[in-house]
């Protein structure tokens, strides 16, 4: 059986805590309030407004911050005639 040490765990126990390396904005699945401003030119305060719509198909309510679905939120531009 192999036995590990406490370094070695408490080692790979950082590497998960680690943030993953830096994926471009246009492949992550969800963005931030932030990211998604950057990546579509519509800015924060507009965007949190379109988030507290109860039927926003574009948003992922998280306890201490909402996300918004990269794929729906471009359906959603494409879809708009005006934001």
């Amino acid at each position: 059986m192999y036995k590990i040490d406490g370094s070695e765990l408490y080692e790979y126990q950082q590497q998960l805590l680690q943030p993953p390396e830096d994926i471009p904005i246009w492949e992550k699945k969800c963005l931030t309030v932030e990211e998604a401003a950057a990546y579509s030119g519509i800015g924060e305060r507009r965007l949190k407004a379109l988030l507290m719509d109860k039927d926003c198909s574009f948003r992922i309510a998280r306890s201490d911050r909402l996300l918004i679905i990269r794929e729906k939120l471009e359906e959603f531009i494409d879809s708009s005639t005006e934001l």
